[in-house]
């Protein structure tokens, strides 16, 4: 994603774990590092999924957090093709739908076993379980918090993270 922002990867990746341990913390990183314009998060499958699908517009990664299959299996088939498709459909308020390039990198977060519906054979979907060695660790996440100060973001340390997933 970082490397090759420019490339829809194809492949969601799906991070589950216990509560509090930091899947939105480290996405944090992610939206400091690309700029706050470039990554959303929600719970809210409407936002995603509904008529007005403007949240697609500029983004380079969305999150769909809170990720359950009562969300999601009904819309499994929408689901796979706005991960793979070349094109996004964009529908505005009150602006005639038009198309633009589709460069989402999609990741599910979630505390649930079972966040969306995937075949066996299914090629769209990577999903790692975090670790809980960090749970609850407020000493621990306050360090990542801190890189991402809203107003005062370390950008040494932060560059040095980007630089190190741009070699990978």
């Amino acid at each position: 994603m970082m490397k090759y922002p420019d490339k829809n990867q194809t492949i969601a990746m799906i991070w589950k774990s216990l509560q509090g341990c930091g899947k939105n913390i480290t996405l944090q990183l992610f939206d400091t590092m690309m700029g706050h314009n470039y990554y959303e998060s929600t719970e809210d499958p409407e936002v995603f999924f509904g008529t007005h699908t403007e949240i697609y517009m500029n983004k380079i990664m969305l999150n769909f957090d809170e990720t359950s299959g009562k969300d999601t299996f009904s819309k499994n088939e929408r689901i796979k093709g706005m991960i793979t498709r070349k094109k996004i459909p964009i529908n505005m308020k009150n602006i005639r739908p038009f198309n633009i390039s589709n460069f989402v990198h999609w990741i599910f977060t979630t505390n649930n076993d079972c966040p969306v519906e995937i075949a066996p054979d299914d090629r769209r979907f990577a999903m790692f379980e975090l670790t809980e060695a960090f749970q609850n660790n407020r000493e621990y996440y306050t360090g990542f918090l801190a890189l991402c100060d809203e107003h005062h973001p370390n950008w040494t340390a932060l560059s040095v993270f980007y630089d190190y997933l741009k070699e990978e």
